[in-house]
């Protein structure tokens, strides 16, 4: 795209971001070379454009594909025939251009609707030389010591260094909800809060005297909502 194009386009993601009050963070590369050299799974969307300076848009998703079959894309584009075959590597969408915002309004809302109801977040964890996904509701909960994170899921224990409040941050409205300082608690677990301990199975943990009132309040808001089913 031209940097007219792109100003017009970056201008419609900030109008949508303040209307719909959700943060977007917008990342532009200018040829296909140069995204490639970058990771897809650090993005939630590509916005991806036909033509493109050497390889095309096309050739751009089919690599993408060959590593990533997960991240939504949506192809920006001259031409809507051109689009139907970004079907052929899962596009999600394709916007025709001049980029109107109603459109990519209209667009974005289905694919954050999709991203919200989708498949539940991993928590990929590194001990010694071994990766492990660890799905969230595999999850017990979550123990911090020094700078060493246990994961106690119903497999058993998994160790990895990293910082708690970065495994919160990703794990935020999943129904996890932290019970004091070192512990991050997955509310589908507990059996039982008996004053200021809840239990999971005969596991018992300390709630701290500041965070009982707004942990039990989202304990019940989780079972209220049907949360644990």
């Amino acid at each position: 795209d031209t940097d007219e194009e792109f100003s017009v386009f970056e201008a419609h993601l900030n109008k949508y971001s303040l209307l719909r009050e959700t943060e977007i963070r917008i990342t532009r590369f200018r040829s296909a070379e140069s995204a490639l050299e970058a990771k897809s799974s650090d993005y939630d969307i590509l916005f991806l454009d036909i033509a493109l300076p050497g390889a095309s848009g096309m050739e751009l998703a089919e690599s993408i594909r060959r590593v990533d079959s997960e991240v939504p894309s949506i192809f920006v584009t001259n031409l809507a025939q051109f689009a139907i075959k970004g079907y052929e590597v899962n596009a999600f969408d394709f916007i025709v251009k001049p980029v109107k915002y109603p459109d990519l309004e209209f667009k974005l809302d289905r694919l954050l609707h999709r991203l919200k109801t989708k498949a539940e977040p991993k928590i990929f964890v590194k001990t010694g030389n071994q990766h492990i996904a660890l799905p969230a509701s595999e999850i017990r909960y979550i123990e911090i010591q020094g700078h060493v994170i246990v994961y106690h899921t119903i497999h058993g224990d998994y160790e990895s260094y990293g910082v708690l409040r970065e495994v919160e941050a990703k794990l935020s409205g999943y129904g996890f909800e932290k019970c004091n300082a070192c512990f991050l608690v997955n509310l589908r677990y507990v059996d039982s809060v008996v004053g200021y301990d809840l239990y999971i199975g005969e596991t018992r943990l300390a709630i701290s005297h500041p965070r009982r009132k707004d942990f039990v309040k989202a304990l019940n808001k989780y079972f209220g909502e049907g949360g644990a089913s």
